[in-house]
């Protein structure tokens, strides 16, 4: 019996309640059995940054998404080698998992940059994408971008609308050095997320990543 999953990957460092919105828009969109939330081992984009360690990420994810009985969190890209390649890990999933109709959720902002990513010809071809368009993107030009992506990969690509969500996970890092009281983030993070930082110190004085870290290329995190 086929199953349909909707993947969203990304470093969930730490995963915010933009995530969540993103899943819940796709979960009213379409028709899909699953969300499964896919934290990367080593983004390839982060290959020279450090990151939070897996089990931390991990644990985060796990507690902001186990009261939806629709979100599953899967640790496929963290026990393979190599650098997290959506290209491999849909490639990898297809093969073990011939069953599955896999869908792959990404923001308007990274369908714009598709081609720049690794194989996206195989990308195109193991799933159906689905694009989050945000309020402020214009509908026209992706429209375009989709047309055209569809005449060149014979792919398939759905556009999902959803609110203008101003969350990174990048800010979030950085505010928490300095501050740490929930009613700042209640909008913004799950409070299971936000204890489980402080219990764990995550993002303090003493990491050493802050100054570091890239900016997000789109508002909702990575």
């Amino acid at each position: 019996m086929e199953e349909k999953i909707a993947i969203l990957g990304g470093t969930f460092d730490p995963i915010h309640l933009g995530h969540i919105k993103m899943a819940e828009a796709v979960l009213n969109s379409i028709d899909i059995d699953k969300v499964y939330f896919m934290p990367s081992k080593i983004p390839p984009h982060k290959m020279n940054k450090i990151i939070t360690e897996e089990k931390h990420r991990c644990n985060m994810v796990k507690l902001s998404i186990e009261d939806n009985e629709r979100f599953t969190f899967s640790d496929f890209d963290l026990v393979r080698e190599g650098p997290s390649y959506t290209a491999i890990t849909l490639t990898k999933l297809k093969e073990q998992n011939p069953n599955l109709s896999i869908y792959f959720i990404i923001g308007g902002d990274s369908l714009r940059d598709i081609e720049k990513w690794y194989m996206p010809e195989v990308v195109m071809s193991n799933c159906t994408l689905l694009t989050l368009i945000r309020d402020e993107i214009d509908e026209t030009k992706m429209n375009e971008i989709i047309i055209s992506l569809k005449e060149k990969y014979s792919c398939n690509i759905i556009p999902i609308k959803m609110e203008r969500i101003d969350i990174s996970s990048t800010q979030i890092r950085k505010n928490l050095v300095t501050d740490r009281e929930y009613g700042k983030y209640e909008n913004i993070l799950n409070k299971k997320v936000f204890d489980y930082i402080i219990k764990n110190k995550l993002y303090t004085f003493n990491d050493t990543r802050i100054g570091a870290l890239p900016k997000d290329t789109n508002k909702y995190g990575s």
